[in-house]
């Protein structure tokens, strides 16, 4: 139950601040990750990052991604660098098709 409260409350940080930034001309946005092992499955961490879909960014780039984990070092958890790719804006072509 925490965890879903958590996970509501980031959402909701992520809906103001895309809210507030609205109509802005967002060039590059890195994204960190730090949590404990294992709070959010992969489907809710990309739950959360598509409320980054708003923001348009032009780049979106890896920050830090830490598990804290110091004490078991080399176990890794699942977030795919790859998705933030799918965070970027479209750019549209300049180019008329004939």
């Amino acid at each position: 139950m925490e965890t879903y409260a958590r996970l509501q409350e980031v959402k909701k940080g992520i809906k103001k601040v895309g809210k507030w930034l609205s109509g802005a001309d967002i060039q590059s946005m890195g994204i960190s990750w730090q949590e404990p092992p294992q709070t959010f499955t992969w489907e809710q961490k990309k739950e959360v990052l598509d409320g980054l879909r708003v923001l348009r960014a032009k780049s979106v780039v890896r920050g830090e991604i830490n598990w804290g984990l110091n004490w078991n070092k080399g176990r890794r958890f699942r977030f795919e660098v790859e998705y933030l790719k799918e965070l970027e804006r479209e750019e549209q072509s300049d180019e008329i098709e004939s």
